[in-house]
């Protein structure tokens, strides 16, 4: 099909049902040959993306939206996988299909106004197999970092637009041979503006020959992982809780505290000390709330070290239930997204990933209290404040000391800290804390509450040296959303074991 120099917005890139392409034939021994099928193929324009990033900056995305049709007179399954290539003289950087929920929800909402699906939900068992004759528009999404990519040339990459042959395979790693679309693309200087486009050069297809490793031993192994890191983070809380100070009653007496005076931003705490007053009309303004959904980014990780960053959508309940939808990018396609639920009795994590599929565990939070018995004397320290980062404000009680006022797109905030004393370290250091609180090792915690409605609109956490290792922006907040039951309910996907994570602890509590 003949294109022209500077590619429309919408075009059709292929069909590949076409003549020219060798015939893939040929299957292992003892093996029925497989049904061919190919899927009809059109996208349009890459264009680029600019969002609010996860400490202080921005986040810079490329996207496509493109659309897939089934020609044939059988169901076919749309598993499609989607790489970007960006090139300059000769260095390449490669970027995987992220699931962006944030990046996601800007597209189809203020660009394409429409909905599509990402990678996953094509995927995913609801969707199931795309039917004859019918057709489904995606997007893929490609987070490039915290400043724009140089690029001379742009390549996207799509697998898994037409059958597979299998060849075969070796202990547990399966052989195929499959079709590859690139799409080429030169980055050029603009003839209507300042800037740059991209000049559309003809698709090419290839043939390769794949190998995929069998996902039972892959997910056996992250499974041995994880018991193994229970195991050592078992071992750190109980001493810590060994060497954790005792509860010392204290005297009767009358308070020390001074009353409060005016409103809450004229508390009469001053700067550097503990503020209980504050805190204790901060928790009632933000127990008012029946719902909140909020959208949030996040990073982990020093200033020496590669940061790992997340988006997300939260659901907040005022009775401690929530709910969060995000996407990880650590790098590889590993961990790309995860869904946590906290029903009241059990907090759900499942994750889905490209390599292993999807895995659920599950804590359940009546039988977790004993790890928390050295702070039994603080009722902050619930089930609910430890697994919630959005709320892990209310978790520090009276020991949060006030800082100042100061100005969040355009909403006046209390900044709090807290420097947790050892007991609290024991909570911390436990796998239920997650990335924010426990896996940094903080030493200290600042928060940014607005003061209208209580609710945390950022966190910062310090290590011992003083350095920022990890963040978390709150936006978009809406208060007394309407939500329905079913996002605190969870139910795992059928054939997807669920991993009993109280159990598992427990048997590594064993000698």
């Amino acid at each position: 099909m003949r294109k022209t120099a500077l590619a429309p917005t919408v075009f059709l890139a292929a069909v590949l049902l076409v003549a020219g392409l060798p015939p893939l034939t040929g299957t292992a021994r003892g093996q029925e040959a497989a049904p061919q099928w190919a899927l009809v193929f059109e996208n349009d324009t890459p264009r680029a993306l600019v969002l609010p990033g996860p400490v202080d900056g921005l986040t810079y995305y490329w996207y496509v939206v493109y659309r897939v049709k089934n020609p044939t007179k059988m169901a076919v399954p749309t598993r499609i996988e989607v790489g970007l290539e960006l090139t300059i003289k000769k260095e390449t950087a490669v970027f995987e299909d992220v699931h962006d929920i944030v990046a996601e929800g800007h597209i189809e909402k203020k660009i394409i106004e429409r909905p599509l699906l990402n990678w996953s939900e094509m995927a995913s068992k609801k969707a199931g197999p795309l039917e004859p004759g019918k057709s489904r528009e995606c997007v893929a999404i490609f987070r490039v970092g915290s400043r724009a990519a140089e690029f001379d040339t742009m390549r996207l990459i799509f697998r898994g637009l037409a059958a597979r042959t299998q060849l075969g395979r070796e202990g547990n790693v399966q052989k195929f041979r499959e079709r590859i679309l690139n799409l080429d693309y030169d980055y050029v200087d603009s003839r209507w503006a300042d800037t740059k486009e991209l000049k559309y050069n003809d698709e090419r297809w290839v043939v390769k020959t794949t190998t995929l490793a069998d996902r039972v031993d892959a997910n056996q192994q992250a499974v041995d992982e994880s018991a193994e890191r229970l195991k050592k983070l078992r071992e750190r809380i109980e001493k810590l809780r060994k060497n954790a100070p005792k509860d010392v009653p204290k005297a009767p007496g009358k308070s020390s505290a001074a009353p409060a005076q005016g409103g809450i931003l004229g508390a009469a705490q001053g700067i550097g000390l503990p503020a209980p007053q504050l805190v204790q009309a901060l928790r009632q303004k933000a127990s008012k709330h029946a719902s909140v959904r909020l959208a949030f980014t996040q990073a982990v990780g020093g200033p020496q070290g590669r940061r790992q960053q997340s988006t997300g959508i939260a659901y907040l309940r005022g009775d401690g239930r929530f709910a969060t939808e995000r996407s990880i990018d650590v790098g590889t396609p590993r961990a790309l997204k995860e869904l946590r639920v906290f029903d009241g009795k059990s907090l759900w994590i499942h994750t889905a990933t490209r390599e292993l599929g999807d895995g659920v565990r599950r804590w359940d939070a009546a039988a977790t209290k004993k790890e928390w018995r050295t702070v039994a004397s603080r009722g902050e320290v619930s089930f609910a404040t430890v697994v919630n980062p959005l709320k892990a404000w209310c978790l520090f009680g009276g020991s949060l000391v006030r800082l100042g006022v100061e100005q969040l797109d355009g909403k006046a905030a209390h900044v709090l800290e807290a420097r947790p004393d050892a007991s609290l370290q024991a909570v911390l250091g436990g796998p239920l804390a997650g990335d924010l609180l426990g896996h940094t090792g903080g030493r200290r915690f600042r928060f940014w509450i607005d003061a209208d409605s209580g609710i945390q609109l950022r966190m910062r956490v310090y290590d011992a040296a003083g350095a920022v290792v990890a963040t978390l922006e709150c936006s978009d907040t809406e208060l007394d959303a309407d939500l329905p039951a079913s996002r605190f309910a969870f139910a795992a996907p059928k054939g997807v074991k669920v991993i009993d994570m109280n159990a598992l602890m427990a048997a590594n509590d064993k000698p």
